[in-house]
């Protein structure tokens, strides 16, 4: 193991047409992390990338270039963190998860939310109360890069940014049964969905909603669940409680998950609590969404599909 560990963030496309390559800021990165921790920032593709010298890799591309790395990786039995979502669309992850079957590697995906205190309490309270119902909203603006408004590249607004509460509903309340959709596009932003208000249908019976929009020039984020006797609320980007007297270090969080990762690529105590198999499921109820979405049809998952990431099946309203 080297010290201390090499872990080589990827500003790298694999596109060939080079679709949203910024050699600028790349540029700017390059120097901001060799300046920090004597990173080097290379352009190249996966099968040229030093592999002997590096004990991890962090893929931080766009969704739609995802997979290359991730298998070169395992093939090298290099430790990988993969930013969220995973892919497109859970199918797209299926070859990892049957490679890393073969060659198990240290493994971790960016669901930071799972890492907060706060969450953590919360999961704690709800293994004590019986939830009954659940309500979220994320109401945000544009991600502004290229490829985010793009959905062919970034799966959509619900698949890139959505995906971190539908992952949420996962951690906190288990598996979903099924799903439906009302939704509008957004007016700006041909094949993106601006609004959506989403209603799940957990295994356990709970029934919740998210009520979603990428329109807002601001931000209001919000997840509660009621149990019998109480009700529980996290508010806020850093999802706390109650209003803290000042601004949390938003970057703490990522500290700590990144922490997490490299703590356990350094073979230390492995305390990782999104991996890419638990991923895969998440994006396999970021892929029922999307077809309810689309299709105006309650989707229902499968147990084979809540446990792989199989694709979804419609079912009339």
């Amino acid at each position: 193991m080297h010290s201390p560990i090499a872990a080589l963030l990827i500003f790298i496309s694999l596109s060939l047409k080079c679709r949203y390559r910024n050699d600028h800021g790349l540029g700017r990165a390059t120097a901001t992390l060799a300046a920090d921790i004597g990173a080097e920032g290379v352009m190249s593709s996966a099968a040229l990338l030093p592999w002997r010298s590096l004990d991890a890799v962090f893929i931080c591309t766009p969704p739609h270039d995802r997979g290359i790395v991730e298998m070169a990786a395992i093939e090298h039995g290099v430790a990988v963190f993969v930013e969220k979502p995973i892919a497109l669309r859970a199918a797209d992850a299926w070859p990892l998860l049957a490679q890393l079957a073969e060659r198990p590697i240290v493994n971790a995906v960016g669901y930071m939310n799972r890492y907060r205190r706060s969450v953590a309490e919360l999961r704690s309270a709800l293994e004590l109360e019986q939830p009954i119902s659940f309500q979220a909203r994320w109401i945000n603006g544009i991600y502004r890069v290229p490829w985010w408004s793009n959905a062919a590249q970034s799966g959509g607004s619900l698949n890139e940014q959505a995906t971190h509460f539908f992952d949420l509903v996962r951690f906190l309340l288990g598996e979903v049964s099924d799903v439906s959709v009302a939704s509008e596009p957004h007016p700006a932003y041909s094949g993106l969905v601006g609004t959506a208000a989403i209603t799940f249908t957990m295994r356990s019976g709970v029934v919740g909603s998210l009520n979603y929009s990428c329109r807002a020039s601001y931000k209001a984020i919000a997840f509660s669940v009621a149990t019998q006797s109480q009700e529980f609320e996290l508010r806020g980007w850093d999802l706390l409680p109650t209003e803290p007297p000042t601004p949390p270090d938003r970057n703490a969080i990522f500290r700590e998950e990144t922490a997490r990762f490299l703590t356990a690529v350094a073979g230390g105590a492995n305390e990782i609590l999104s991996t890419l198999e638990d991923a895969v499921r998440t994006q396999a109820v970021a892929d029922a969404i999307d077809q309810a979405a689309r299709t105006g049809q309650r989707v229902a998952l499968t147990p084979e599909d809540r446990a792989s990431g199989l694709c979804a099946s419609p079912v009339p309203v």
